[in-house]
């Protein structure tokens, strides 16, 4: 079920006993301020996209536990999301976009014991990520997009042993990428570096991340310098991996 473009609307509230929902679109309500409804004991993809003044999600957001994909984008205002998240034990991708007024993600972010991909972008005030990412065992893809207040990446991270991919782009705070990443060597195929101008050098340990199979650094000019084939100060450190690409050039 969407519901799509009503510009007026302040309050979705009469959304009740449909307890076989499987999705449910929020889009494009710039004036709704509060959701409530359900339960939804059947829904399984939820998404919100342009609802500019919600300024809160209720509690029982977390009574959604067969929900597999949630998705929320342009929540201007939204200062928070409600720690019931840590609930959705069943959920397996969360996307969190363009919320301008997030300063922080929930510690109980850490128990969403299924989840496979986070994808977090344009998240302007977000100057840290929550210590319990650690706990995300069933990582696979982790994309940070856009949030350019955030300083160097969790030595957490590399507690994630069934990491894949993990895409950085334009954290334009970040000058090295976190030392624990080495010890991801059998699991992390896919690493992309993108708008990040800080990131100067690639670090020693590199070369031991033996399963990396694709390694791709665009918009980051002085990286990009230093990775040069053949020429570039990094260049010893990445020419194993099979597929590269540095800037606009495809080398393998």
């Amino acid at each position: 079920m969407s519901l799509d473009d009503f510009p007026n609307l302040k309050h979705v509230d009469g959304l009740v006993q449909l307890p076989c929902l499987e999705e449910l679109d929020l889009v494009d309500m710039p004036a709704v301020e509060s959701i409530s409804g359900g339960p939804f004991p059947s829904l399984v993809k939820f998404k919100i996209y342009g609802l500019h003044s919600l300024g809160e999600f209720p509690e029982s957001l977390g009574e959604l536990r067969s929900l597999r994909w949630f998705e929320i984008r342009g929540l201007r205002v939204l200062p928070c999301l409600p720690e019931s998240l840590c609930h959705l034990t069943s959920l397996k991708e969360l996307s969190i976009e363009n919320c301008h007024a997030l300063v922080q993600l929930p510690e109980g972010l850490g128990e969403l014991c299924s989840l496979s991909k986070l994808d977090i972008w344009l998240l302007p005030g977000l100057t840290c990520l929550p210590q319990s990412l650690r706990r995300l065992m069933s990582l696979q893809e982790l994309e940070i997009r856009g949030c350019i207040e955030l300083g160097e990446l969790p030595e957490c991270l590399g507690e994630l042993h069934g990491l894949r991919t993990l895409t950085v782009w334009r954290l334009d705070s970040m000058t090295c990428l976190p030392q624990s990443l080495c010890r991801l060597a059998t699991s992390l195929k896919e690493l992309q570096i993108l708008a990040c101008p800080g990131l100067t050098s690639l670090p020693g340990w590199i070369k031991g991340l033996t399963a990396l199979r694709l390694l791709e650094i665009e918009w980051c000019p002085d990286l990009e310098r230093h990775c040069e084939r053949g020429e570039g100060e990094d260049w010893h450190l990445i020419s194993y991996i099979p597929h590269l690409r540095i800037g606009r050039k495809r080398i393998y």
